[in-house]
């Protein structure tokens, strides 16, 4: 548009007109874009329709529409407003909601919380932009966290994003196009890996992605006796052995 396009706007149509020309000029709209360009979420509260609408009942919650590229934007659930922000990824077939009850509990706990549903992207490309959503909307520390499909998209995720924490519940090594085991190789964060004993071919892969990883720190947790999947691999409680090592390494990173 340029300055000299103002000044006509200016005398055309006045101050009030020329100031929204120079908004759009700064940015694309105040509260639409990030200093440098690049578009920034968006917030707002759920009602009727709104896929967040099941984050409301233990609590506060608002949708995010996150930008994802070229593409339609992402949409996810923000909650709580801790410092030390979780990425939640869903398994193949469920949604955010899958997510929402869990939600609450690490809310509970003092962090701030963002669960999106998977979209165009590639899964690892969706949680890489949800990551970074999660940082525009405050968070200063980002842990990854998934089951299953969301699993294997948080550790391909982390191989392309310096992230504080992984946590990956009965990921398989490879979905949909994402490569968990080469995002362990690569990324160096803080990592936990569980499965159950009895859910087989995914038990064997978490034990192939913990030997691989370059992690800084890790913990595998085969459940013994246990055939659970995913996010059934957590209790809520904070008792159970993945409730536990999943609260110990986020306190390990709020400290850090």
């Amino acid at each position: 548009m340029g300055i000299v396009r103002l000044v006509t706007d200016l005398g055309r149509r006045g101050l009030v007109g020329a100031i929204a020309a120079l908004a759009l000029l700064v940015g694309g709209g105040l509260f639409l874009l990030r200093p440098g360009g690049a578009e920034a979420p968006t917030l707002s509260r759920p009602t009727g329709l709104s896929r967040a609408i099941c984050f409301l009942g233990q609590g506060a919650a608002e949708e995010v529409r996150i930008p994802a590229g070229s593409g339609e934007p992402l949409v996810g659930a923000l909650l709580g407003e801790g410092r030390v922000g979780v990425v939640l990824a869903h398994q193949a077939g469920a949604d955010m909601c899958q997510w929402a009850d869990y939600a609450h509990v690490l809310v509970a706990h003092g962090y701030r919380v963002l669960a999106f549903d998977f979209g165009v992207p590639a899964d690892d490309e969706s949680v890489v932009y949800a990551a970074q959503a999660l940082k525009a909307l405050g968070a200063q520390r980002i842990v990854l966290m998934g089951a299953s499909r969301g699993g294997t998209a948080v550790l391909a995720a982390a191989g392309k994003l310096a992230v504080d924490g992984v946590i990956a519940l009965s990921a398989p090594a490879e979905y949909n196009g994402s490569d968990a085991l080469q995002g362990v190789e690569t990324s160096t964060a803080p990592l936990l890996i569980a499965a159950g004993e009895l859910d087989s071919e995914f038990a064997i892969d978490a034990v192939t992605l913990s030997r691989h990883a370059k992690a800084t720190e890790k913990r595998l947790i085969v459940k013994k006796g246990s055939g659970e999947h995913g996010v059934l691999l957590l209790e809520f409680g904070g008792h159970s052995v993945v409730d536990d090592a999943v609260l110990q390494l986020l306190a390990r990173v709020a400290k850090g």
